[in-house]
C-alpha cells in the first residue's frame, strides 16, 4: 500500500497499522535479548514510548471504524439525513 495525499483508505490506515507493526518489531527485539528488559538496550523505553504514542493517537476502534466507512461508502451510497 502507499501513503494517497487524496486522504484514501493508505491514509486513513497508516495510524492503525504503523503502531502495530513497531510494537511486534520491539517485541522481537525484546525476545531476541533473552526476553529480558534492561537499561543495557533502548528496548524498555522504545516500548513505553510507542506505546505511549499509540494511545494518545486514539482509540484503533475509531480507525477501523472510519476505515470501513470509507470503504462502504465506494460501493454503497450512504444516505444523508434530510
Amino acid at each position: 500500500m502507499t501513503l494517497s495525499p487524496s486522504g484514501g483508505p493508505d491514509t486513513i490506515e497508516t495510524p492503525t497499522r504503523a503502531p502495530n507493526v513497531a510494537q511486534k518489531v520491539i517485541d522481537w527485539a525484546i525476545q531476541a535479548h533473552s526476553g529480558g528488559v534492561c537499561d543495557d538496550y533502548p528496548l524498555a523505553y522504545m516500548y513505553a514510548w510507542n506505546r505511549t504514542l499509540w494511545l494518545a493517537d486514539g482509540p484503533d476502534e475509531v480507525h477501523r471504524n472510519a476505515i470501513a466507512k470509507w470503504e462502504i461508502g465506494r460501493h454503497v451510497p450512504i444516505p444523508r439525513k434530510p
